[in-house]
């Protein structure tokens, strides 16, 4: 409840808790006798909800900044691709998971590596390779009118 009540989302708050509870498993011998093992837990599950908060707003603002750097690119392009990038940003828009869309901005407007995103947000590649490959899904389907 806490870790949903910071976060409103239900997925992000089962993965701080679980991720709490695989730390707290594997650094059980860490733990001094004598402490509270639900305090601890509150206290780490508070702390981890500030870190992913924390997270999801540099990703919001990077996010941003490439949702800038599409609109410019729109003003210089013919008139259908700026009706199919209009279309995609607000597709892009209407999507509630923030780290895959920095992910995909990263990857598809910054042309980063897949390594150098994975470097840059602290995460593995594989979870890079996953996301661009959910997000490409979703706009497919989402866009799929707009592109005939």
């Amino acid at each position: 409840m806490l870790a949903y009540a910071k976060l409103r989302d239900y997925k992000e708050a089962e993965d701080v808790v679980q991720d709490v509870f695989t730390w707290l498993w594997v650094n059980r011998a860490k733990i001094p006798g004598d402490v509270s093992v639900k305090g601890y837990l509150v206290v780490m599950v508070r702390n981890s909800c500030i870190d992913r908060l924390r997270k999801q707003k540099v990703e919001w603002k990077a996010f941003n900044g490439y949702r800038h750097i599409c609109e410019q690119y729109c003003k210089n392009t013919r008139i259908e691709d700026k009706e199919i990038t209009s279309r995609l940003i607000s597709a892009l828009d209407r999507l509630h998971r923030p780290k895959a869309k920095s992910i995909f901005a990263m990857f598809f407007l910054e042309y980063m590596k897949q390594s150098q995103i994975a470097g840059t947000l602290g995460i593995k590649e594989q979870v890079v390779k996953n996301q661009i490959y959910k997000m490409v899904k979703v706009l497919r389907h989402q866009l799929k009118p707009a592109l005939g």
